[in-house]
C-alpha cells in the first residue's frame, strides 16, 4: 500500500475516546471496546461557508418605495455632504453656537469634535428621518421594511472574525498612505478632550454604522434590486456608498479603496443574508476596530 492510500485511509479514521484505537470516522460504536462514540462532524472551513452563502439565491426585494425615491434621496444627501465639506456649513453652525450658547466650543479641539458630531447628526440622521417619512407615506413598518428585525443566525457568526481580519488588513493598507495621519479619525486622538472624544466615539461607532446601513443597505439596495436585479444593485449601492464618502477623503486614494471594498462586502452580506441588521453590526465592528487602532497608535505609542 503506497503512502497516498495510507494517508487517504487515515483521513477517514478517528481514535476511539475510550480505547484510543482507530475506527471509521462515521462509526457510532467502537468495534473493539463496543462503547458508543459521538458521531463525526468536521467543522466547515471559511471557504466552504463562503461557497454555501454564494450558492444561496438571494430573494427578490419588494420594497414599497421606488427607484425614483432612491435616486432623489441619495442626490440630496450627496449634495448636502458636499455642502458640509466645501462651504463651511458646519463652521457657520459652530460659530452660531459659540456666539450664543456654548462657551466650551471656543476650545479648538472641542470645536473640531463637536463639528463632526453635528455634521453626523445633521446629515445622516436627517437622511434616516427622510426614510422614515417615506415609509410612513407608504404605510410600511420601519424595522420590517428595512430588514432590521430578527436575531442574528448562528450560521452567520463566522462573518464577525472574518470581517475583523479584513478590517485589520485595511488598517495596514491605510498606513501605506503618507497622508493617513492627517485624517480626522486620527487627529481626534492627537488633540483630544474627554467630552470631545466621547462625541466622536458615539458618532463613529454608533450613529454612523446605524444611519449609513439604514440608508444604503436598508433603503437604497432593495430599491435598486427591485428594478435592476442583484448584480447591478450590489455595484450601484457600493458606488453610491463610496461617492458619499469621497468628499471627506478626496486626497487619500487608499482610504477610498478601503471604503469601496468595505461597502462591497457589506452590500454582499446584506444581499445574501437578507439582513440589514447584520450589515449594521459588521459596520460597527469595522469602525470600532479603526478607532481602536487610532487609540493605540496615538495615545499609547504617541505616533
Amino acid at each position: 500500500m503506497n503512502l497516498l492510500k495510507r494517508y487517504a485511509i487515515l483521513r477517514l479514521m478517528k481514535a476511539c475516546p475510550h480505547c484510543n484505537k482507530l475506527i471509521v470516522e462515521t462509526a457510532v460504536r467502537c468495534k473493539y471496546c463496543r462503547r458508543p462514540v459521538s458521531t463525526y462532524s468536521r467543522k466547515p472551513s471559511v471557504l466552504s461557508r463562503i461557497k454555501k452563502i454564494a450558492a444561496t439565491n438571494p430573494e427578490k426585494e419588494r420594497p414599497p418605495w421606488s427607484i425614483t425615491e432612491v435616486i432623489i434621496l441619495w442626490a440630496l444627501t450627496f449634495l448636502a455632504s458636499l455642502a458640509f465639506e466645501h462651504y463651511n456649513t458646519v463652521a457657520l453652525v459652530m460659530g452660531f453656537l459659540r456666539k450664543h450658547y456654548f462657551i466650551l466650543i471656543k476650545e479648538p479641539a472641542f470645536q473640531m469634535h463637536l463639528s463632526v458630531f453635528a455634521g453626523t447628526f445633521l446629515l445622516k440622521l436627517s437622511a434616516v428621518l427622510a426614510i422614515w417619512a417615506i415609509l410612513i407615506f407608504h404605510k410600511a413598518g420601519f424595522l420590517s421594511a428595512l430588514k432590521l428585525k430578527g436575531p442574528v443566525k448562528k450560521e452567520w457568526l463566522w462573518l464577525f472574525p472574518a470581517f475583523f481580519v479584513f478590517t485589520v488588513v485595511c488598517r495596514f493598507i491605510a498606513d501605506t498612505d503618507p497622508l493617513s495621519p492627517n485624517l480626522p479619525v486620527y487627529l481626534f486622538f492627537r488633540d483630544s478632550s474627554i467630552v470631545g472624544t466621547a462625541f466622536t466615539l458615539f458618532s463613529l461607532m454608533i450613529v454612523a454604522p446605524v444611519s449609513e446601513e439604514i440608508f444604503f443597505r436598508g433603503f437604497i439596495y432593495p430599491g435598486i434590486q427591485k428594478r435592476l436585479g442583484l448584480g447591478m444593485a450590489v455595484l450601484i449601492t457600493t458606488f453610491l456608498f463610496t461617492a458619499v464618502h469621497v468628499p471627506q477623503c478626496m486626497e487619500h486614494p487608499f482610504i477610498i479603496f478601503m471604503i469601496f471594498s468595505g461597502g462591497l462586502l457589506l452590500t454582499l452580506v446584506r444581499a445574501f443574508t437578507g439582513s440589514t441588521l447584520m450589515a449594521v453590526l459588521l459596520h460597527a465592528l469595522y469602525n470600532t476596530t479603526i478607532v481602536a487602532a487610532g487609540f493605540v497608535k496615538f495615545l499609547i505609542f504617541k505616533y
